[in-house]
């Protein structure tokens, strides 16, 4: 750039020389010397590097920290299955001396019929009203009612009272089946069909057993209106009926 400045001073001298000359052409001529004087003018150049580096940011560089993956498990839960205890429908009804359950004798009988009926169900035989003497009782009308292997007897007639129709015998089984039905029926104690003798007597410590010709077979009175019939009085012997209430002649 400095030398551009000079040279151009130069060519406007040597211009302004040949005007001079043009003019100056047929007339007098004064010679007149004029010294140019060349002026150099330094100007300062400011160099900029368009290669200057920026300046480095600086990277931060995060560690990936590790996954942690936790899992939740559910609670381990160990369930028992419940405990179920079926027990038969006759577990609830007791063979007590005066009556099965909560029909006493001296119910009506179309009220105990119905109460063992929501128990059983439908009786399994039904000798309707007869009399007495025709299924072995007292009295002039009796009617006997089984739900399979349990026997219910009503009658007009009876120790129980007289003159009205009423509930005052039960008897349970000899099995007719492989099992006696209902089943799980017994005494207060716990006395069932099938018991061997000697539990009969450690049941029953004051029970008489009766061998004699009174009966048609060996037979244990428990108590008063509670009979057993056995299969004989020996060691081997064991129940095969229960009896509560009073024994009509054909029993």
């Amino acid at each position: 750039m400095l030398v551009t400045v000079i040279a151009g001073a130069v060519l406007s001298l040597l211009a302004a020389s040949c005007s001079n000359s043009r003019a100056n052409s047929g007339a007098t001529t004064m010679y007149t010397t004029t010294t140019a004087v060349a002026t150099t003018t330094t100007i300062p150049v400011t160099t900029v590097s368009s290669t200057t580096p920026p300046t480095p940011v600086p990277t931060t560089t995060t560690a990936a920290l590790p996954t942690t993956t936790t899992a939740t498990l559910p609670p381990t839960t160990t369930t028992e299955p419940p405990t179920t205890t079926t027990e038969p429908p006759g577990a609830a009804l007791p063979l007590r001396a005066d009556g099965v359950g909560d029909a006493t004798f001296g119910n009506d009988p179309d009220e105990v019929i119905s109460y063992l009926s929501g128990i059983f169900g439908t009786p399994t035989a039904d000798t309707g009203w007869v009399g007495g003497v025709e299924v072995g009782c007292k009295g002039t009308s009796a009617r006997v009612v089984f739900w399979n292997d349990l026997r219910l007897t009503f009658g007009d007639e009876s120790n129980v009272a007289s003159g009205r129709r009423h509930f005052f015998a039960w008897r349970y089984g000899p099995p007719f089946g492989t099992s006696i039905n209902p089943a799980g029926m017994t005494t207060a104690v716990g006395l069932t069909i099938g018991a061997p003798i000697d539990e009969v007597l450690k049941d029953y410590p004051g029970a008489q057993v009766i061998t004699d010709d009174t009966v048609a077979t060996p037979t244990a009175e428990l108590a008063d209106g509670l009979t057993a019939f056995l299969t004989d009085t020996g060691p081997r012997g064991s129940v095969t009926t229960l009896l509560g209430g009073q024994n009509c002649t054909s029993d």
